[in-house]
């Protein structure tokens, strides 16, 4: 009986540190660049227009922000103009972004 307890309370613990594990990881790689792009593009038509394509969205890193649930997250990222004199010519982006978990998934928040 009383080796009975001590594992009913081990599993308890075990169980508990796995919940809360899972509670405090971040965006996975997909998310994060699934969120990042969505808010390039966003800025992006914000314009007016669709004058930039954005690609290869990586994320490098992303670490637990100053205020949970948030994460900051470093992304690269690939920009090419439709239109003017750098029509074509494609430059790759380093950023930080913010990201948060909502009810619709991971957003960014700056």
């Amino acid at each position: 009986m009383q080796s009975f307890k001590k594992l009913s309370k081990f599993s308890g613990l075990v169980i508990t540190l796995v919940a809360l594990s899972a509670c405090s990881e971040g965006p996975s790689a997909s998310d994060a660049q699934k969120a990042v792009e969505t808010r390039l593009n966003e800025l992006n038509s914000s314009q007016g227009t669709d004058r930039l394509k954005i690609d290869d969205v990586k994320v490098i890193n992303c670490a637990s922000g100053e205020s949970l649930p948030s994460y900051t997250c470093d992304i690269e990222y690939s920009v090419t103009p439709n239109y003017g004199p750098y029509e074509g010519q494609t430059e790759m982006n380093a950023q930080q972004f913010k990201l948060a978990e909502s009810s619709n998934g991971w957003i960014v928040m700056n």
